[in-house]
């Protein structure tokens, strides 16, 4: 290395872009910036860089290995008054251990943390010339106490999200949009150095809305110099120590559209349906169809354009069946697409605007400027079936006769001698004997044996 002759190098480092605090998970552009104040120097110069230990260049965040590395970069001399930088982007990633290395951020929940005492050390040598420098982004609990504060407002309320620009690496504001339904709508910047600032919407044109005002107040009793610019939809904050300034920006939409639900029930009934939408400003429902006066229609007027869903509720507990859903499109002639028909009239078509699904029972409807989507939604109740009747089947036992029996019954005649009334042999008298005859029988003939004619004289029957 060869050094001037007449006067030593006098080298100097600074790092530039280190703004009053630096987030984790955000990317740094710093500028390393060094010159030679003295004599020239014909030899390698070395800068250095010594990242914090959580911190690594934004491309080499995700290998643990390369955080609180030591960056190095050689200069092959360094005349005179001769000055160079170099540009890196750091990132950090939140250490294992934040005792001491975040700064608590009362009701900002889920806001990226921050480092506490952020130090990046830079350094120049050349031989026995040296000089260093220690960049800090030293919050301190107390050190800022200023906010900025977003509010959108659109009329009506609008599930439309807004984006926005700003030119601070603190604030980021996200995009916002105003629904009536919890914060969406409302965001504050974490607690952010005093300065100027510029927060800028995005041109909602191709959103259907306009800009139609920004208004912003502070907490300051002083004259405050903030200043909006509505053309430019900005606001240019000149913010103060310990001071909130909040500027709402609000919207209307340019194009608008109309979209109407009917209720047809099929026999006229007067049951009312319910429904689910997300029509900005209208309210679909509950809707009957008896037949008498405009309880089945509900018109949303002056609608943004934009994606909108209505949806039935299941009308199975009310006894009926969703059975049709249809929607239709009109363009009235002045606001009619160019690629539409209609030659001075209502132009009526199908597009390809919005879609039903008789399942979900939903009409999806994407709003086009000036369009008039009509939506029927058609019920019928459901039948009830008529039970089958049992069939009772009863069998009637067949008897097996019985076989008759049949039987001879037979007589026996006990003849029994009696005197003869006239002095002779005597005759003999054949009493009728008993019997016993079952009810299926018939008892036969009695079968007598031994008789003769009577002889002369002869008063009966004579013994054989």
């Amino acid at each position: 290395m060869v050094v001037g002759k007449d006067y030593e190098p006098r080298l100097d480092v600074q790092v530039k872009g280190v703004p009053g605090y630096i987030y984790y998970n955000r990317d740094y552009k710093l500028t390393v910036e060094y010159t030679n104040h003295g004599g020239a120097i014909d030899g390698p110069v070395e800068v250095s860089v010594v990242l914090p230990e959580t911190f690594a260049l934004a491309e080499r965040i995700d290998d643990p290995r390369r955080h609180g590395e030591t960056l190095t970069w050689t200069v092959d001399g360094l005349g005179s008054g001769e000055a160079g930088s170099i540009v890196i982007s750091v990132r950090g990633t939140l250490p294992d251990d934040l005792t001491n290395a975040v700064y608590d951020l009362p009701g900002y929940a889920g806001h990226t943390a921050f480092v506490e005492g952020f130090q990046l050390k830079a350094a120049i040598r050349a031989g026995s010339s040296f000089a260093d420098t220690v960049a800090i982004a030293d919050t301190g609990a107390a050190q800022f106490n200023s906010f900025i504060r977003i509010i959108k407002d659109t009329q009506p309320n609008s599930p439309t999200l807004f984006g926005f620009t700003d030119n601070s690496q603190i604030c980021d504001v996200p995009d916002l949009e105003d629904d009536g339904v919890g914060n969406g709508n409302d965001f504050t910047c974490p607690p952010i150095p005093p300065g100027a600032y510029v927060i800028t919407e995005d041109d909602p044109a191709p959103l259907g809305y306009e800009l139609t005002n920004i208004v912003c107040t502070t907490t300051e009793t002083a004259i405050d110099t903030t200043t909006v610019d509505i053309p430019n939809r900005t606001a240019n904050i000149d913010l103060d120590p310990n001071e909130t300034v909040t500027c709402t920006f609000t919207n209307e939409p340019t194009d608008t559209g109309t979209i109407t639900i009917i209720k047809d029930t099929v026999p006229n009934s007067g049951t009312n349906f319910a429904f689910t939408e997300n029509i900005p400003g209208c309210t679909v429902g509950p809707l009957e169809d008896d037949g008498v006066g405009m309880g089945n229609i509900v018109t949303c007027d002056d609608v943004p354009v934009g994606l909108y869903t209505v949806t039935e509720d299941d009308p199975g507990p009310l006894g009926y069946a969703l059975i049709g859903l249809v929607c239709t499109s009109e363009f009235p002639n002045a606001a009619a697409p160019a690629s539409s028909a209609g030659g001075g009239k209502l132009v009526s078509f199908q597009p390809l605007s919005f879609t039903t699904n008789l399942l979900t029972r939903t009409a999806s409807i994407d709003l086009e400027p000036f369009e008039e989507v009509t939506c029927t939604f058609t019920n019928s109740p459901v039948s009830t079936p008529t039970p089958t009747p049992t069939r009772t089947t009863t069998v009637t036992p067949t008897l097996t006769p019985t076989a008759t029996e049949t039987a001879t019954a037979t007589a026996t005649l006990t003849f029994t001698p009696a005197p003869d009334p006239r002095g002779g042999l005597g005759g003999l008298f054949a009493p009728k004997a008993p019997t016993t005859v079952a009810p299926t029988r018939q008892p036969a003939a009695p079968v007598v044996s031994g008789i003769r004619p009577p002889s002369t004289g002869d008063a009966g029957l004579s013994s054989p």
